[in-house]
């Protein structure tokens, strides 16, 4: 910490003195009138490295390197209220005065020539500030190409500078003389600079209404900018120096630029900021729901957070959710929202019941989005609560177990569209799976403690894992799953996009027992509500490594491969992130490729990493080709002798058997790595996903 005060020190010493070198130069200038103008070189020199000294200088403070937004914005607009408002009085103090017959301008006083040095000593400050901060701006969310214009707008900005100092020239894109030159230069410095402009991916995630707030701020700070160089800068600057004079014109026109594209950027997002809020709210809750499942095993306290989240993401006024008592086997309130005691109690005995047997029985939501006029009966006969919409969704858990039922209500009508019941469908699911686990982990006090949790946790992994194999047109499918201990990090899934298309995920999560398929149960649930959003094998895993990232362990991660067969195409696009290679035997040629495109796995990184290195892979997949999906449990499988079982030996396998169904197959392949292992216990869970176009 001392190392980095006295460095400061030492820079802000050495720019106070080069600016006064350079005030006395400008003095001496006038006092000779202009007999020393041989050392101009050495002055713009100074200037120069002047600037360069103050980057180094305000880099070392923490406010310019700033990853919050908010921070950068706030710091910006306080640069350029300070700026106004020290011209401003700078200017009542010495009411300076330049000749502008020719370029550069030129004074004969004092007071302009003190005036000059303070403006461009202020300027040359507040003009690093503002590249700082838009540097983290534009950093926010970026890739490689950023930070070459970046550097190469810098280099052309020196060439700008020196061009303007030799042939004194103006930046006025004119074009004429020996300006055509140094405008040249700068007219292509512009260009970079409206590429840096529109880097403005930090505005996708601001709320609805920070938009509104900074669309409004921003038209403001686009008024200001645009009359900040000819208040400040237009000729104190280009009198004291002509390089000080291009940088600070160049940085003003930085400054303009991104705030023009910000404000149409910021425009541009308010109509689909009502629903990219809404859909990151849903994933939030997604998330927390599955949090939840992992830490919170009281059936009331899980049923009041539920009831909390539907609120907050759905709008709806009242919620209450209703489960099956386990003694009597009768459908009881177990939380509320919105609804008073006695409401709750009418609400228990009154025609509600009704709805809550049909949904009991027949196991499908019910929606009324005009209640008053959809429904025969008034399932609120006797409260104050006005309900004119009402949405009723079954919680069922695995092998069809009815648990019970999430409500929503609304005192407006239409108030749920299908995103909502599809949201509340979801929501069910996840609960299904909570109360499935509370009830398991209930149950495992009774016996002892370690052994039965578990066993339970191995319950629950296996219904999280596909109970029925996915049918796809002209294509065989076939799965296998054998954890090492009673319970594994192994993970896949299915998905339908369209009727043609399947999607298939595979993982694998760092570390063994419990907390690994609590993960893995948390990855199903936010992966299969990515899905219904996004399409991209590649932009389902970047989603899911944004949500996930945020809770898993620092230790732990996720290894992913997620895939979308095209049966009517006969394609596969498919990205993988650091998980195995998918391993494809081709019949028409008889031989085995592995595809291993380029990957981290979820949770190394929070975003701008794992994105850059994420590839998507396309292949084509031919009558009687096969496709292994796999974890590391087969090929890392060891016998006596610490030997790996390895990728050669499965693709030997589909070599050789490339013809067999996938059910033969996949008998083959195991009783090979066991026979391989010998009585050797496996260290890793085996998953596997054999899938062979018939047709």
């Amino acid at each position: 910490m001392k190392r980095i005060q006295v460095t400061r020190h030492i820079l802000l010493g050495l720019i106070v003195s080069i600016n006064l070198i350079t005030f006395f130069s400008d003095l001496l200038n006038l006092k000779t009138l202009g007999f020393f103008n041989s050392l101009e070189y050495l002055h713009e020199g100074l200037c120069s490295f002047s600037v360069w000294l103050v980057y180094l200088y305000l880099s070392r403070f923490k406010i310019f390197n700033e990853t919050d937004v908010k921070k950068n914005l706030k710091y910006i607009i306080l640069n350029l209220v300070s700026v106004y408002a020290l011209v401003f009085i700078l200017k009542l103090i010495f009411n300076p005065t330049f000749i502008v017959m020719d370029f550069p301008p030129q004074s004969d006083n004092l007071k302009s020539i003190i005036f000059a040095n303070i403006v461009s000593f202020i300027g040359t400050f507040s003009m690093i500030g503002f590249i700082l901060s838009l540097r983290n701006l534009i950093l926010y969310k970026y890739k490689k190409r950023t930070k070459l214009y970046f550097y190469i707008t810098l280099v052309l900005v020196a060439v700008t500078a020196l061009l303007t100092v030799m042939l004194k020239a103006p930046l006025d894109l004119t074009f004429k003389g020996s300006g055509i030159y140094n405008n040249t230069v700068f007219s292509v410095v512009l260009s970079f600079l409206i590429m840096l402009g529109i880097r403005n991916s930090w505005i996708t995630y601001l709320t609805r209404k920070e938009k509104y707030y900074y669309l409004f701020v921003s038209f403001l700070f686009l008024w200001a900018i645009s009359y900040l160089f000819d208040y400040a800068y237009e000729l104190p600057i280009p009198y004291h120096s002509l390089a000080l004079g291009v940088f600070i014109n160049t940085t003003w026109f930085f400054l303009l630029f991104y705030s023009f594209f910000a404000a149409l950027y910021l425009l541009l997002q308010l109509p689909t900021a009502r629903v990219f809020e809404r859909k990151m709210r849903e994933v939030a809750s997604l998330q927390n729901l599955s949090r939840a499942i992992s830490v919170e095993l009281d059936r009331n306290k899980l049923s009041a957070l539920i009831t909390n989240l539907i609120i907050e993401v759905t709008g709806s006024h009242y919620t209450w959710i209703e489960l099956v008592d386990p003694d009597d086997h009768q459908l009881k309130v177990a939380a509320t929202k919105n609804l008073s005691f006695t409401e709750t109690s009418k609400l228990e005995r009154g025609n509600i019941r009704q709805l809550s047997a049909q949904i009991m029985e027949e196991k499908k939501p019910y929606v009324f989005n005009d209640l008053e006029k959809e429904s025969k009966q008034n399932y609120f006969s006797g409260l104050k609560t006005s309900v004119a919409s009402l949405v009723g969704v079954p919680i069922i858990g695995a092998n069809e177990q009815f648990f019970g039922i999430l409500y929503a209500a609304k005192s407006n009508t239409f108030g749920f569209d299908p995103d909502d019941v599809n949201l509340l469908e979801a929501f069910a699911n996840q609960v299904a799976i909570a109360l499935e686990n509370a009830d398991l982990m209930k149950k495992s006090l009774e016996r002892e403690r370690l052994e039965r949790e578990l066993q339970i946790a191995r319950e629950v992994q296996l219904r999280l894992l596909p109970q029925t194999k996915p049918k796809l047109r002209h294509y065989t499918l076939e799965t296998l799953t054998i954890t090492a201990y009673e319970v594994g990090g192994d993970y896949y899934d299915f998905f339908y996009e369209e009727d043609h298309n399947l999607g298939i995920v595979i993982g694998d999560v760092s570390g063994k027992g419990t907390s690994a398929a609590f993960y893995m149960a948390e990855a199903k649930g936010i992966i299969q509500s990515i899905a219904k959003q996004v399409h991209s094998p590649r932009e389902i895993l970047c989603h899911a490594n944004n949500v996930l990232s945020e809770s898993l362990e620092k230790k732990s991660f996720i290894t992913l491969l997620i895939a979308n067969i095209d049966s009517k195409n006969n394609q596969m696009r498919f990205a993988r992130a650091g998980h195995c290679p998918v391993i494809h035997f081709k019949e028409d040629e008889k031989k085995v490729e592995m595809y291993q495109p380029s990957g981290i796995a979820v949770g190394l990184d929070q975003g701008p990493i794992f994105e850059k290195m994420l590839e998507e892979q396309t292949l084509s997949i031919n009558q009687g080709d096969v496709l292994l999906f796999y974890t590391d449990g087969l090929s890392e499988a060891m016998n006596k002798n610490n030997e790996e079982y390895g990728e050669e030996r499965l693709a030997q396998i589909l070599m050789k058997n490339g013809q067999q169904s996938v059910e033969t197959l996949t008998k083959i392949l195991i009783d090979d790595i066991f026979k391989f292992v010998e009585n050797q216990s496996l260290h890793d869970d085996l998953t596997l996903i054999l899938l062979k176009r018939t047709e």
